[in-house]
């Protein structure tokens, strides 16, 4: 809190456009945050890479779950077969996620797979900041699922790190 006090931190994005913005802007440089935004910043024709820290990476899932009990089932089922279809699954895949579904790889450009999945470089035309040659930041799917230290969960200390993060802020 003492560097808080003294400065360190001009600014705390509270979202992922503001995030983009500030990296963007160059009003901030480091990050804790998720590939899509550096994407984003990319898109923009700003130089911005996603860093690889040596103790690793916090791990985060997406995915479709169905409650127990549901009266909506058809419904639930529709819906999670659209997000693990073909263009969602791309779409996500674009923006820098992983879709969780193993049907990616057989509806997705196979050069574009290559590049978001296989750690291949870029082929083809220029797109959202990526270039001819250019590298996924971080690698292979498997090269990044290798390097996760833990998975982003509930933590057990969750009352407290709110309390702490709190006064963080009004400090």
């Amino acid at each position: 809190m003492l560097r808080k006090k003294e400065g360190q931190f001009r600014a705390l994005w509270a979202d992922f456009g503001e995030l983009v913005n500030l990296l963007a802007s160059g009003e901030m440089i480091l990050a804790d945050a998720w590939q899509p935004a550096v994407m984003a910043v990319k898109a923009q024709g700003v130089p911005c890479s996603y860093a690889v820290p040596k103790e690793g990476y916090r791990g985060w899932s997406i995915g479709i779950s169905k409650i127990a009990n549901t009266t909506n089932d058809d419904a639930v089922n529709a819906y999670a077969d659209y997000w693990l279809s073909g263009p969602p699954g791309i779409l996500v895949s674009e923006q820098g996620y992983y879709s969780p579904s193993t049907q990616i790889k057989n509806v997705m450009d196979p050069d574009k797979y290559a590049f978001w999945y296989e750690g291949k470089p870029w082929i083809g035309a220029s797109e959202r900041g990526i270039h001819e040659g250019d590298l996924r930041d971080g690698g292979s799917l498997e090269e990044r699922a290798a390097k996760v230290s833990y998975w982003h969960q509930w933590p057990d200390e969750y009352d407290y790190l709110i309390q702490r993060w709190d006064e963080f802020l009004s400090a």
